[in-house]
């Protein structure tokens, strides 16, 4: 009796480890494709700065520029084979930060999307009565006095 036991015992445990072996080579991941965003412009003119090590694109507006709550996609361009949240033509608000997602098999990125206006430019100062100028072309300034 106890024979018949050891054998039902190690016919199960050899039926256990045939069928765990067997699930295991029969999934795979797809991680061959990229999901890098190559290129990101709204509005026709405002091109997005990206950075994929940190996982952003930041796009600069004027100063003056109030529209952030109603911007159209008017090109994006992501790694081949990949499949993004956003799309061209979308018109979306960008007030608040935006997550941007791109999809490629079964890797997968998201990127934090902003729009922020620039900042303001000082051309002209008075110090101490001197009369400066800086010229951001240059790097340089000049002074005049009186």
């Amino acid at each position: 009796m106890k024979r018949i036991i050891y054998i039902i015992c190690a016919v199960c445990t050899l039926c256990g480890f045939w069928a765990c072996s067997s699930d295991d080579s029969d999934t795979q991941l797809d991680l061959s494709g990229s999901c890098l965003v190559e290129k990101f412009v709204l509005n026709g003119k405002y091109e997005g700065v990206i950075s994929t090590e940190k996982r952003l694109v930041k796009v600069k507006v004027p100063v003056d520029f109030t529209g952030t709550n109603d911007m159209v996609i008017t090109e994006l361009v992501v790694s081949a084979g990949a499949e993004s949240s956003m799309h061209v033509g979308d018109h979306m608000n960008f007030s608040a930060d935006r997550s941007l997602r791109v999809v490629n098999g079964d890797a997968e990125l998201s990127y934090q999307v902003s729009v922020r206006n620039d900042e303001a430019l000082l051309k002209l100062f008075i110090l101490e009565g001197v009369k400066g100028a800086i010229n951001p072309v240059q790097h340089g300034h000049r002074f005049r006095h009186g």
